[in-house]
């Protein structure tokens, strides 16, 4: 693939719209969520590494 590109409709576009709507009034609220997903995956990568279930 030479590119990123996506294709949006118009159902899409609200949607993208809404999403970033979302994200500019519940900011404070993502960083921690995003956070807690990043050391989620650490977690289980060391895990799946070490062979300790």
């Amino acid at each position: 693939m030479k590119g990123n590109y996506h294709v949006i409709d118009g159902k899409g576009r609200r949607a993208e719209q809404a999403l970033a709507a979302f994200c500019k009034a519940n900011g404070q609220i993502l960083l921690p969520l995003v956070e807690l997903v990043e050391q989620a995956r650490l977690t289980v990568s060391t895990v799946l590494v070490t062979g300790q279930i």
